[in-house]
């Protein structure tokens, strides 16, 4: 009897033990924030690498010259707009972000993105070509995060000068400031193909060569579904949509909108200069 007991315990306690073993692994783990140049590695991208889904990198303030891909739900918080600055020097783009996993709670947040610049490509000819888009940041890939309380600065790319959006979910900046971007053709500030809200954020003295000098808006094709976008309490000031050759047909100097429902509430366009050859230009502010 003692003997039959005994090997009921251990029983008893073998199964404990395996059910606690697979409950820690069932636990779902909790989200943690990394500082770079701590446990996660010496660079953003280093620690982007290590993080796991809903963690969120924290950047000091500093320099960092880094061309960084952001392919999974980590969040990036710099120390303060001002200090933090993601600065390339002009070598490629500063950051890519892409695919679904990277949804509205995946926030990039308190920092500079600047003189990224992708001018030389010939490339981006489509919405589905875009490798060579966006100089300072090019959001594809279905990827549909918040920037808030961003400076995007002195960017250039032959589309989308600043930032470049093709097919979002739905992208939202928030106090986001674009200024000093230039691309060869649309969208000096921005191109954006996608669901887009932006509030209280401002673009200034951005230059295109063809439409949007501020930022261009646009349906996919004329006959793809047309997205939503709403810009609100936002500032256009300054953009130049600027065209020498004898063969322009520009559309507004502070922004562009085709093909697209768009809501636009308590936002002002000032100073914005459309101008062309001899060809056809249209909407100095807003066309």
């Amino acid at each position: 009897m003692p003997r039959r007991i005994g090997s009921l315990l251990f029983a008893v306690t073998s199964a404990l033990f395996t059910l606690l073993v697979l409950l820690s692994f069932a636990r779902p783990s909790q989200a943690a924030d990394y500082t770079v140049a701590g446990t996660c590695g010496d660079t953003i991208q280093e620690c982007i690498d290590f993080a796991t889904a809903g963690d969120t990198i924290i950047i000091p303030n500093g320099l960092y010259k880094e061309n960084i891909v952001l392919d999974r739900a980590v969040s990036l918080r710099g120390e303060s707009i001002t200090g933090t600055m993601l600065n390339v020097g002009g070598e490629g783009r500063v950051l890519l972000i892409t695919g679904t996993a990277v949804l509205s709670d995946t926030v990039i947040e308190n920092l500079s993105i600047l003189n990224g610049d992708v001018s030389d490509a010939n490339v981006c000819s489509d919405q589905f070509d875009v490798s060579n888009c966006g100089g300072g940041v090019l959001i594809a890939g279905e990827a549909s995060p918040t920037l808030r309380r961003v400076t995007i600065q002195a960017n250039r790319a032959y589309y989308g000068g600043g930032i470049y959006v093709t097919r979002s979910a739905g992208v939202t900046l928030e106090n986001v400031t674009l200024l000093d971007n230039e691309a060869t053709l649309a969208g000096g500030g921005g191109v954006f193909y996608g669901a887009t809200t932006i509030l209280s954020s401002r673009f200034e003295s951005n230059e295109s060569g063809s439409s949007g000098g501020g930022a261009s808006f646009s349906a996919t094709f004329p006959n793809y579904p047309k997205f939503p976008v709403l810009i609100s309490d936002t500032v256009f000031v300054d953009n130049t949509a600027v065209c020498t050759s004898a063969f322009c047909f520009l559309n507004g100097g502070g922004a562009n909108i085709f093909e697209l429902d768009a809501t636009i509430i308590n936002s002002r366009f000032e100073n914005n200069v459309c101008s062309s050859g001899t060809g056809g230009c249209t909407g100095g502010g807003l066309a």
